[in-house]
């Protein structure tokens, strides 16, 4: 263990490699549920998504327990929705996503902090090794 302190300090260092964290908030997300004529959710169903006027799929999914669905489209435009239970109950939802910028709302440690970080917990650990150093030598001359 005695010889391996030296090393520990690299350890710490490693955290200043790891990758930063952002997260951002859309708010041009859109959500939807869906009922059946009864008032129960339309659970656990396939979710289908196409840009209006394209047959190709964009979105996929299924609606959770409540029978909702959400989805945050890459650009504004026209959508069409179709949910589907597989007993022959569905519906086609037509809707429109505008211009919305993401807004950060919150980030990670910079580059700059972390290397800030890392210098500092490695000067921390020289000083606490060199006055254990120290104390040794004093204590056996």
């Amino acid at each position: 263990m005695k010889h391996l302190a030296p090393f520990f300090p690299l350890f710490f260092c490693m955290s200043i490699l790891a990758h930063g964290v952002e997260i951002r908030v859309r708010s041009s997300s859109y959500g939807v549920q869906f009922f059946y004529d009864d008032g129960s959710p339309m659970s656990h169903c396939d979710v289908e998504v196409f840009e209006k006027g394209k047959d190709e799929v964009v979105y996929s999914g299924t609606t959770d327990p409540q029978g909702c669905f959400a989805m945050v489209p890459e650009h504004a435009g026209h959508w069409i929705m179709r949910i589907n239970d597989g007993m022959g109950h569905g519906q086609v939802h037509e809707f429109e996503i505008g211009e919305e910028v993401p807004k950060v709302t919150a980030t990670g440690f910079g580059k700059g902090q972390k290397v800030l970080i890392g210098l500092s917990v490695l000067f921390g650990l020289t000083g606490i090794a060199t006055f254990a150093a120290s104390k040794r030598s004093l204590e056996g001359g």
